[in-house]
Protein backbone atom coordinates (compact mmCIF):
# COMPACT_ATOMS: atom_id res chain seq x y z
CA UNK A 1 0.00 0.00 0.00
CA UNK A 2 1.61 3.47 -0.95
CA UNK A 3 1.13 6.77 0.88
CA UNK A 4 -1.66 7.74 -1.20
CA UNK A 5 -3.80 4.50 -0.24
CA UNK A 6 -3.24 5.10 3.52
CA UNK A 7 -3.93 8.74 2.78
CA UNK A 8 -7.46 7.78 1.70
CA UNK A 9 -7.89 5.17 4.11
CA UNK A 10 -6.99 7.68 6.77
CA UNK A 11 -9.37 9.80 5.40
CA UNK A 12 -12.60 8.01 4.92
CA UNK A 13 -12.17 6.09 8.85
CA UNK A 14 -11.88 10.01 10.18
CA UNK A 15 -14.92 10.76 7.69
CA UNK A 16 -16.86 7.53 9.19
CA UNK A 17 -16.12 8.46 12.81
CA UNK A 18 -17.14 12.39 12.19
CA UNK A 19 -20.68 11.23 10.73
CA UNK A 20 -21.44 8.87 13.61
CA UNK A 21 -20.24 12.16 15.82
CA UNK A 22 -22.78 14.24 13.59
CA UNK A 23 -25.05 11.52 14.22
CA UNK A 24 -24.48 11.67 18.05
CA UNK A 25 -24.77 15.20 18.53
CA UNK A 26 -28.29 14.91 16.54
CA UNK A 27 -29.60 12.85 18.60
CA UNK A 28 -28.77 15.00 21.94
CA UNK A 29 -30.04 17.94 20.42
CA UNK A 30 -32.93 16.02 19.31
CA UNK A 31 -33.37 14.98 23.23
CA UNK A 32 -32.65 18.70 24.25
CA UNK A 33 -35.32 19.81 21.80
CA UNK A 34 -38.10 18.20 23.64
CA UNK A 35 -36.65 18.48 26.78
CA UNK A 36 -36.65 22.31 26.55
CA UNK A 37 -40.17 22.26 25.24
CA UNK A 38 -41.25 19.92 27.91
CA UNK A 39 -40.01 22.15 30.62
CA UNK A 40 -41.42 25.17 29.04
CA UNK A 41 -45.16 23.49 28.82
CA UNK A 42 -44.47 22.67 33.12
CA UNK A 43 -43.52 25.89 33.67
CA UNK A 44 -46.27 27.42 32.03
CA UNK A 45 -48.67 25.08 34.14
CA UNK A 46 -46.66 26.28 37.25
CA UNK A 47 -47.37 29.68 36.31
CA UNK A 48 -50.95 28.89 35.59
CA UNK A 49 -51.46 27.39 38.80
CA UNK A 50 -50.12 30.09 40.87
CA UNK A 51 -52.10 32.59 38.81
CA UNK A 52 -55.02 31.08 39.89
CA UNK A 53 -53.15 30.56 43.34
CA UNK A 54 -53.10 34.13 43.87
CA UNK A 55 -56.10 35.47 42.36
CA UNK A 56 -58.22 33.07 44.79
CA UNK A 57 -55.83 34.43 47.67
CA UNK A 58 -57.22 37.59 46.60
CA UNK A 59 -61.05 36.49 46.64
CA UNK A 60 -60.95 35.04 49.54
CA UNK A 61 -58.99 38.37 51.24
CA UNK A 62 -59.98 40.84 53.60
CA UNK A 63 -59.03 43.83 51.05
CA UNK A 64 -61.19 42.10 48.08
CA UNK A 65 -64.45 41.92 51.03
CA UNK A 66 -63.80 45.64 51.73
CA UNK A 67 -63.80 46.61 47.44
CA UNK A 68 -66.79 44.72 46.95
CA UNK A 69 -68.86 46.55 49.93
CA UNK A 70 -67.24 49.39 48.37
CA UNK A 71 -68.77 49.29 45.25
CA UNK A 72 -71.91 47.88 46.16
CA UNK A 73 -72.22 51.05 48.69
CA UNK A 74 -71.38 53.25 45.40
CA UNK A 75 -73.52 51.71 43.32
CA UNK A 76 -76.81 51.52 45.74
CA UNK A 77 -75.57 55.48 46.17
CA UNK A 78 -75.86 56.22 42.35
CA UNK A 79 -79.39 54.03 41.85
CA UNK A 80 -81.04 56.62 44.16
Amino acid sequence: MDDAQLSRLKAEKESRSLRERVKQLESKLTKAKAWMLEEREAEKARAEATRVEAIEAFHASEEFCNIKMDFASLSYLQGT
